[in-house]
């Protein structure tokens, strides 16, 4: 399994970092460490 940040995330699904916040703000599921970036996982993420 491939573990993102959101620069990858945006790279993987072809879409601009902007439009990555609107569903952040609104609970898209993300992990993040203690004191680290938010990850995301690419298999759980659901989109539409």
């Amino acid at each position: 399994m491939k573990i993102l940040n959101g620069k990858d995330l945006c790279q993987y699904f072809n879409f601009s970092t902007t439009l990555l916040y609107k569903p952040r703000k609104s609970s898209m599921p993300f992990h993040q460490l203690p004191g680290g970036r938010a990850y995301y996982l690419p298999v759980r993420l659901r989109i539409g």
